[in-house]
């Protein structure tokens, strides 16, 4: 058994361990992808054949499930329309609210989303893998089916406008669905051995499902019509629109399983990530140039025409069949009702799965294959369409209707069991792996333009027209087919990457592989171009191990002797011992390069076949070590990923050390002999009890840092780099550092204070909700307060839970998916009038409040870790952390910021204010607000990597035996030894969020007791000041949270001093301060209270619960710290509600004493203290050796009043202990 997908391990020493020897010439760069996938196959054949049958079922339902989803939401068109008519006859019938084209314009513009999306994912999924193109469509579709699927407008033609455009919004993730998954599908089987002959059965299984989709959207429909009792006029508007609505609501449980699927499941397809390796090893350009696009063109031109024309006219009458089936249906049966019609539509839809699965089962058949199976199914249609139109009339009759379904429906079964299933199989066969996706994009919108075009021209004819059209393009189909398909049956795809890097180089007529086989090419290619004739007497050869020597002899002058076969002795033997060496150099040196164009061609063959070798090796490591660590019975994943150990980094230095054994005269070379021997890391993760395993310790113990030194490497060079450039460009680099990581509490903060900010909007654009309350309850302000803190504690808590579980990266990526998914509905809040506007913000706020309180423990624990994991950040930990954290200042700053500009840019500086122009500032405010969200999903998704503190420190619980669930013992443990650090940050947030939130939600109330006669934009202008203050004081904790003359625990007292202070001076000189003379002493106090709520608490709470607590529980308890705090806030909204603003003031300054009394009691000081260290005194808590802990982590200046006075922690410390010199 070998690890999925891996990494090399760097080349660090001058030999190789070979306690488990691998020859190289017996490993293939694919053998370690397919190993695992393969075993499992093994595995499986001997289960019984219930769970063989489910393990087949699922091997093409998952990844098939995007191709259910394009069938089901295209497809429904056809089954709604008679519902649509029935139900909204103003709009479908008599045209008063909507255009006699609408029905068309439906159509028209999903395909059109469909052909954009093919076109552009297409392309996307050759530059950024397969995995990144699926995980886009999965997220467009699931976004804009639930657009869909809420669809609404004032009237029927508003709704359907809204419909309309994201339909075709929603195509373009359709699109993207056809290249990403027939590539995807394509690779899987070739790189999975049990697979390689079944490559059309695999693809097209997962077409498969595209059959699937519709059938379920016809039952779905069928069901709830049936259940409601509709079986015939009159209908029910409430049913009908209870269906349609349902239908696509059930729609998409499945998208959003693949929307789950491929952010956290999905593996990149092996063959296009190490195609795009090798391209890298070689030397080559690994980027699609306008030169290859030429030889594309140039070589495969009549592939792409062919495999474009043959689904061209597929589509056309396909498509055009399906978009009017319902008119079909009527054809065949008039007078039919909504069910009946949806009956024969159900049927149809069954006979059609039928083709697909003969089409599965016999498409990989030698006396069958791709080309016969295509010519036949065209033939097939030709015959019964011909058949249909010459006798339409007679066929009409109700004696022969019968004979008339049959024709149909047969049709439907030779166009599943032939062109449905080659066309969408061939593009990506025929077409070499650098375009494969782009190519088969182009076939497909090709083929939609067919489709779009047949609904023009069968909107424009009769039905007897429509038969003869298709039989014309079944016929068409045939010639298409005979004349420019290729039968790829059988051939491996490497083949055509073989035969595409031989055009690529220049050497097309060189290549004489089995891709120009006769039985393998077109008849255009076999009569025209006649690639055959190269052929020759080509013999097919398997991979053969490298051989490097006729490349040196051609450099070296000194003849060469035979050597030893690598299959036998994949080292070359030194020449002391009889044989030649690999490399001598001659009395005569050979011409120089420059002179010599045939060397310097023999040199750049050299150096591609040493590369090769050097990736071969370091493979060959990677399972050597695998196998050690599993026979020493260590269940130790080697953490090698793309993320932390880059590939070419380490098979360029072992081709360095090739090139300078070459270069030392050759013989034998030793093998790298110290794979684990990266350096001496620390104590802190080593395994113990496996010397009598056959593996040192010190060995495991070094191999489990690897991975952290090399992540800490690459961060800390590029720190070098910059620290050697220009001012601006370290300030861009420093900047940066904490902006992205910050960008979630950016959208936290801009979404959550953004209520206050609104909330004078409000009042006026909906007066009869906000001021008279005809429409909404009196209670609506608070309701949404209390609705949005209330999913905040929600999120913080279980995201808080589950980002201990699933890792900081994937905590990251669900936070950023809640977010964007609710702030989009937030910004779309609708309702029939301003009441039902507002319970659906107030519900989608609650909603997104799940994804803010995520944020929180994983926007905090990742911004610790981040700085503990590298060197030039470890003394930096508070700055770091409170920098990214500041970001949540420049969130309220900005979104007070774009509300005043908005206002500003209306003109709306006084009353009376303009309604439209009130609406879109609050739309867009909110609207600008999500394209932060958009960037940090892709962020997340596809660039941030795991924390290597969080992954490295569960590697260590593994390999020492240890479990890494979090138990209820170790949940006995952290409360009995960390209560009071729990209770102490918590409470101390608490206290915090009860006087700062508290004035956040009602900061435009004291704002009016500040300035009476403030309208809405002197409102905003007095919030920008505040947030500008607010921003001062972030930035003043962040560059003095780290000195030692300040640190963590005397920023925290001294913040909350000065906000009771100040707090309590507002309140006891109350109605002084409000005479007009002393209003601005008024607004200095308490514009300074601001500054000093960041420059102290709002900081320290944020940081000190990931600091306190180990890092096996830090994201769960800062969660219950941050819900706590949120506590605060909510019993703000309501006590706050409640009293006069004077004794608002008066509470916000008892809060701030006894913040100060809990900061002095509970809550320790970590300034300068490694989380290493937590970890480790965690550690002997676990083992039950707490008392023999000597470390700094209990050292008096570490711990509060409370652990010192009453646990006395720090009797078992002993100064200058090893751990605290490291």
């Amino acid at each position: 058994m070998v690890p999925p997908n891996p990494e090399p391990v760097p080349c660090t020493g001058t030999g190789r361990d070979t306690a488990a020897p691998v020859p190289v010439a017996t490993l293939t760069s694919q053998d370690l992808a397919e190993a695992t996938e393969d075993a499992a196959h093994e595995e499986g054949r001997s289960d019984n054949v219930c769970k063989r049958f489910l393990r087949w079922v699922l091997s093409f339902a998952v990844p098939g499930l995007g191709m259910y989803s394009e069938a089901y939401f295209v497809f429904a068109i056809g089954n709604l329309k008679p519902i649509f008519k029935a139900l909204y006859p103003e709009c479908w019938v008599t045209f008063q609210t909507c255009s006699p084209n609408l029905s068309d314009s439906i159509n028209y513009s999903q395909i059109s989303g469909i052909i954009a999306g093919q076109l552009i994912i297409g392309f996307l999924a050759d530059r950024l893998g397969r995995r990144a193109g699926s995980i886009l469509t999965a997220s467009i579709m699931l976004l804009f089916g639930i657009l869909i699927t809420a669809s609404s407008g004032s009237n029927s033609g508003n709704l359907f406008i809204m419909f309309t455009v994201v339909q075709a919004l929603f195509g373009v993730g359709l699109g993207g669905e056809f290249p990403v998954a027939s590539a995807s599908a394509n690779e899987r089987a070739e790189q999975t051995k049990h697979l390689q002959n079944k490559r059309g059965e695999t693809v097209v299984l997962v077409f498969s499902m595209q059959g699937w989709g519709n059938l379920f959207n016809t039952m779905i429909i069928l069901a709830c019509m049936a259940g409601f009792g509709q079986y015939a006029p009159p209908y029910s508007p409430y049913a009908l629109e209870v269906t349609w609505r349902l239908s696509y609501a059930l729609g998409l449980p499945p998208l959003l399983f693949i929307f789950y699927y491929r952010v956290f499941r999905l593996r990149e397809s092996t063959v296009w990530r190490q195609k795009r390796e090798s391209l890298k090893l070689m030397g080559r350009d690994a980027q699609w140039t306008p030169r290859k696009t030429r030889l594309l063109l140039r070589h495969y031109w009549h592939r792409l025409v062919g495999t474009s024309l043959s689904w061209f006219v597929w589509d056309f009458a396909y498509y055009g069949n399906k978009l009017f089936q319902s008119t079909f249906i009527e054809v065949i049966h008039p007078g039919a009702g909504l069910l009946a019609v949806l009956e024969w539509t159900l049927l149809n839809s069954g006979v059609a799965l039928v083709g697909l699965y003969c089409a599965a089962f016999t498409i990989d058949k030698t006396w069958m294959g791709r080309k016969r199976m295509q010519a036949m199914g065209f033939w097939w249609m030709c015959v019964l369409f011909l058949a249909c139109a010459g006798a339409y009339h007679k066929l009409l009759e109700p004696a022969n209707l019968p004979v008339f379904q049959f024709l149909y429906y047969f049709s439907s079964f030779w166009g599943q069991f032939g062109p449905n299933a080659t066309t969408w199989l061939l593009p990506a066969e025929t077409i070499p792996t650098e375009a494969r996706s782009m190519c088969h994009g182009i076939a497909a919108a090709v083929g939609k333009v067919g489709a779009l075009l047949a609904g023009v021209v069968f909107s424009l004819v009769d039905d007897r027209s429509k038969f003869w059209i298709s039989g014309v393009c079944s016929a068409a189909g045939v010639l298409l087919t005979f004349l420019l398909v290729p039968n790829l049956t059988g051939l491996d795809l490497k083949e055509g990457d073989k035969r595409w890097l031989a055009i690529v180089d220049g050497k097309a007529d060189e290549y004489t592989g089995p891709a120009i086989a006769a039985k393998h090419l077109s008849l255009l290619e076999r009569t025209v171009y006649r690639h055959q004739a190269r052929m020759g007497n080509m013999t097919l050869q398997s991979e053969q191990p490298l051989d490097i020597t006729p490349d040196l002899a051609s450099i070296t002058a000194k003849p060469r002797t035979e050597r030893t076969d690598s299959a036998t002795a994949p080292h070359p033997v030194d020449s002391s011992n009889g044989a030649p060496p690999l490399l001598s150099i001659p009395d005569n040196p050979a011409p120089s390069p420059e002179s010599d164009p045939g060397l310097k061609e023999a040199l750049q063959r050299l150096r591609t076949r040493i590369n090769l070798t050097a990736e071969k090796e370091v493979r060959a490591e990677h399972e050597a070590l695998y196998k050690h660590l599993m026979e020493a019975d260590l269940q130790v994943l080697p953490a090698w990923s793309a993320d932390t150990i880059p590939y070419e980094r380490h098979v360029k230095c072992k081709a360095r050390h090739i090139r300078s054994h070459l270069e030392r005269g050759g013989g034998k070379r030793q093998r790298p002999h110290k794979v684990f021997a990266m350096n001496n890391g620390d104590s802190d993760g080593s395994p113990k009890g496996h010397e009598s395993a056959g593996i040192e310790e010190g060995k495991v113990k070094v191999y489990t840092n690897a991975t952290q030194n090399l992540a800490d490497a690459e961060e800390d060079t590029a720190y070098e780099n910059v620290r050697h450039g220009n001012v601006v460009r370290r300030f861009i680099y420093w900047v940066l550092s904490f902006t992205i990581p910050g960008l979630g509490m950016f959208s936290e903060a801009y979404f959550v204070f953004s209520v206050g900010n609104l909330k004078p909007i409000f009042k006026v654009l909906y007066p009869d909700c906000w001021v008279t309350f005809q429409t909404c309850s009196s209670n609506l302000s608070d309701s949404i307060n209390y609705s949005q803190v209330s999913g905040i504690i929600a999120g913080q808590l279980f995201i808080g839970f589950f980002a201990d579980r699933i890792g900081r990266k994937y905590g990251s990526i669900l936070t950023a998916s809640i977010m964007l998914l609710f702030g989009i509905l937030i910004t779309a809040s609708s309702g029939s009038n301003s009441g039902n506007l507002f319970i659906m913000f107030t519900v989608v706020q609650a909603l997104f409040g799940v994804g803010v309180g995520g944020e929180y423990p994983v926007a905090s624990t990742s911004a610790n870790e981040r700085a503990e994991q590298t060197k030039h950040l470890q003394n930096r930990r508070g700055e770091t952390v409170v920098c990214v954290f500041s970001m949540q200042g420049w969130g309220n700053w900005f979104n007070t910021m774009i509300i005043l500009a908005i206002m500003a840019g209306f003109n709306q500086r006084g009353a009376p204010y303009d309604d439209y122009a009130l609406e879109v500032t609050w739309r867009l405010s909110y609207a600008l607000g999500l394209l932060p969200l958009l960037f940090i999903f892709y962020w997340r998704v596809f660039q941030l990597r795991e924390s290597a503190v969080w992954r490295q420190k569960r590697e260590s619980l593994r390999s020492m035996g240890k479990g890494t669930r979090f138990g209820a013992r170790k949940m006995r443990l952290l409360l009995f030894y960390y209560w009071h650090r729990i209770a102490g940050t918590s409470l101390s947030w608490f206290v915090w969020d009860f006087a700062f939130y508290g004035n956040k939600l009602f900061q435009s109330t004291f704002i009016k007791v500040i300035n009476p006669k403030a309208g809405l934009l002197e409102v905003l202008e007095w919030t920008l000041l505040n947030s500008s203050v607010a921003l001062v004081g972030y930035y003043f904790a962040a560059f003095t949270i780290d000195k030692t003359w300040m640190g963590r625990k005397r920023m925290q007292v001294m913040g909350f001093a000065w906000v009771g202070v100040l707090f309590l001076i507002c309140a006891g000189a109350y109605h002084k301060l409000l005479e007009p003379s002393n209003i601005q002493v008024f607004q200095f106090l308490y514009y300074f209270s601001s500054f000093w709520g960041q420059f102290g608490p709002n900081a320290t709470t944020w940081l000190l619960p990931a600091e306190t607590i180990p890092t096996e529980a830090r994201s769960m308890c800062h969660g219950f710290a941050a819900a706590v705090g949120k506590a605060g806030a909510l019993v703000a909204g309501v006590v706050f509600g409640l009293v006069d603003d004077r004794v608002k003031f008066w509470i916000s300054g008892v809060c701030g004493a006894v913040g100060v009394v809990l900061t002095l009691l509970v809550i320790p000081d970590l300034t300068g203290l490694d989380l290493k260290e937590g970890d480790k005194r965690w550690l002997a808590i676990v083992d039950g050796n707490h008392d023999e802990y000597t470390g700094p982590a209990i050292n008096p200046r570490h711990l509060s009043a409370m652990e010192k006075f009453i646990y006395r922690f720090q009797n078992n410390y002993v100064a200058g202990s090893e751990e605290e010199s490291k």
